[in-house]
């Protein structure tokens, strides 16, 4: 079985992706999300996927939003 290997994180502004495993950037991998002191993630991993890329996530400022969640959500439920 071949291993696809996401190699180098993307970009994570106002923080960092940490390798749980040093040493494995392969499929499933996992890597925690460090975010600057202010900022925080809605998630607290990320993990290489299975077409070689890594997921992603925002470092946001405390308090801020992805505020077109919410929209979608409550647009969603307006509309019933």
């Amino acid at each position: 079985m071949l291993l696809l290997d996401c190699g180098t994180f993307p970009t994570l502004d106002n923080g960092a992706y940490v390798l749980v495993d040093s040493s494995n950037t392969t499929y499933g991998a996992p890597a925690s999300v460090q975010c600057n002191t202010g900022y925080n993630s809605s998630i607290d991993a990320i993990t290489c996927t299975e077409n070689g890329t890594w997921s992603t996530t925002q470092c946001l400022a405390v308090g801020e939003c992805v505020c077109f969640v919410h929209y979608t959500f409550i647009q969603h439920i307006m509309m019933r």
